[in-house]
């Protein structure tokens, strides 16, 4: 089993209990950090910009990989449209390291409500299956609580 986290932090951020828990599991299991993707001020801001982590996917430890989204592929409220279209392409791109790195059977961990909609939508394309997150368990020998169910979403 391996899991992907969407998270409100970089990497690099101030370290809090969701960075533990990936380090944790990254002992035994595949993870993937998935850091939140920028604002559009953030991008097009010359001196916000400058402080922005590099973009990639970066090997932090056996099993531990994180990744922080291209510039190009921003949040923005502005125009739904073009939002829908850049979360369409973060999810795909999501997606495509998965299936790169070899991840299979896949956990999500959200830690925050606004990547929802993401859970359902990446959770809907097939390869590599992703399980929905919706209630407490706990990991045989690592005693870390984690989310899991495959029922289908709750709308």
């Amino acid at each position: 089993m391996d899991y992907i986290s969407f998270s409100l932090n970089y990497w690099d951020d101030l370290w809090q209990s969701r960075h533990q828990v990936m380090s944790l599991l990254a002992k035994q299991h595949k993870v993937l950090f998935v850091s939140p993707p920028f604002s559009r001020s953030q991008v097009f801001n010359a001196e916000e910009r400058k402080r922005l982590p590099a973009s990639g996917v970066v090997h932090r430890q056996d099993n531990l990989y994180t990744v922080v989204f291209p510039k190009y592929l921003f949040e923005i409220y502005k125009y739904p449209w073009l939002g829908k279209i850049l979360a369409y392409l973060r999810e795909r791109h999501v997606r495509r390291i998965a299936k790169k790195l070899g991840f299979r059977d896949v956990v999500l961990f959200v830690w925050h409500p606004h990547f929802a909609d993401a859970v359902v939508r990446v959770g809907d394309h097939g390869a590599p299956r992703f399980r929905r997150v919706s209630h407490l368990e706990k990991i045989v020998g690592h005693g870390v609580p984690f989310l899991c169910d495959d029922s289908p979403p709750v709308c």
